[in-house]
């Protein structure tokens, strides 16, 4: 290999039945005394999970306040109500319970918490933090792949923008994954988190590797095709331990950097859609990801046909002698796999409309930057096609 690699998993990852009722004994073994719990809306107080994590909390003399009411696209108005609450009552550990919102939440609550300035300057690239206050996850919705990931995405509604940033100080102390708790997830919900985590693989597998035969790609193959599997049947098996301990386990793996080893990879497709679940909040990510896939290969193909080529061979089974033409029919594939989980795949499918040239500018800056593609660069007129394909 060419290119030199580090790769640093430091979460803990504790994985199975009940293991979420040990969160009392991880705390006090790490000796932390006071914690800040973040949730969601009602669903976590409904189930009882917020009851049980208090009640295990208490076994071990723990204090803890609450930050709840994050919701899908988390925003930067409640991080900083949540910095604030946090320095007030003085706590050492942040408790992220949910899916990729609400560990998003905590991410930045936490690398914020020693710096003087807005939170949402680390966001926009203008702070890079050195420290943290430490955080861990209870995992209850799957997809996001947050819980081991060195990522964040939050976004700030008045001006419109929804921003990442990469940290090592992004991945969570531990994580804690209890395939059960997400057995309430509903079905829809469900297929927006398998959109989530094959989007992190893909975008990884489409990255320039300089090995003509990557090792990351066959992970990346391994786990595209075990997602998919496990997806088939998934409406029939909301409660089906198997299904969803795979799912689980592959969102942590598809986020984590394993499909990207001794690659600097580009997620153009989570760039596009970034700037429309930014613009429509209402939008989920998933259901942006799935248009916006989409679009992406349907103008992409043609660049990456080997790399279509392989996954049209590996995951759907094609053999056209085509290489073109197998290409072109795994994008077909997609399109059809992705319906057949209910998920759009236009933003006709959302009666959503959009303006073409504002995405267009809110994504490259009115034309000062362009997404970088090692046969084709997104520039102004790439982006406008792609934003095309998704309306048309």
């Amino acid at each position: 290999m060419e290119n030199s690699y580090t790769l640093n998993l430091t979460t803990k990852l504790f994985f199975g039945k009940d293991e979420h009722l040990k969160i009392g004994k991880i705390l006090n073994e790490y000796n932390f005394h006071n914690v800040l719990t973040v949730y969601g809306k009602n669903s976590a107080v409904k189930s009882g999970l917020i009851q049980t994590i208090t009640d295990c909390l208490k076994e071990y003399n723990i204090d803890y306040c609450f930050l709840s009411g994050v919701r899908a696209n988390p925003t930067i108005d409640l991080v900083r109500n949540g910095l604030e609450l946090a320095k007030k009552e003085n706590i050492d550990f942040i408790l992220c319970v949910g899916g990729g919102s609400v560990i998003d939440t905590g991410k930045l609550i936490a690398t914020s918490f020693y710096y003087n300035g807005d939170p949402f300057d680390i966001s926009r690239h203008i702070f890079s933090p050195t420290r943290r206050i430490e955080f861990g996850v209870i995992l209850t919705v799957s997809g996001s792949g947050s819980e081991m990931s060195n990522s964040c995405v939050i976004q700030d509604d008045k001006l419109g923008i929804k921003l990442g940033y990469t940290s090592q100080l992004n991945r969570p102390l531990f994580a804690i994954c209890n395939p059960c708790l997400t057995f309430t997830v509903s079905y829809k919900q469900t297929c927006i988190g398998i959109v989530d985590t094959l989007m992190h693989t893909l975008e990884r597998y489409f990255s320039y590797d300089s090995n003509e035969n990557p090792l990351a790609d066959d992970f990346a193959v391994g786990l595209l095709k075990n997602v998919i599997n496990n997806s088939i049947n998934i409406k029939e098996n909301l409660f089906n331990y198997d299904v969803r301990s795979n799912l689980m386990l592959a969102s942590s793996f598809s986020h984590n950097g394993i499909t990207s080893i001794n690659k600097e990879y580009v997620m153009p497709v989570h760039k596009l859609e970034h700037v429309i679940s930014a613009l429509y909040p209402d939008v989920s990510h998933g259901e942006g990801l799935s248009i916006l896939f989409i679009a992406w290969a349907k103008y992409y193909y043609v660049y990456e046909i080997d790399k279509f080529d392989y996954l049209g061979r590996n995951l759907f089974h094609l053999s056209f002698k085509s290489k073109y033409e197998n290409a072109k029919m795994c994008v077909n594939e997609f399109e059809k796999f992705f319906k057949s989980l209910n998920m759009p795949t236009s933003f006709k499918d959302l009666n959503l409309v959009v303006d073409s040239n504002l995405l267009v500018q809110k994504l490259l800056e009115s034309g000062t930057r362009v997404i970088g593609h090692r046969n084709k660069d997104m520039d102004l007129a790439v982006a406008r096609a792609i934003y095309q394909l998704a309306i048309d």
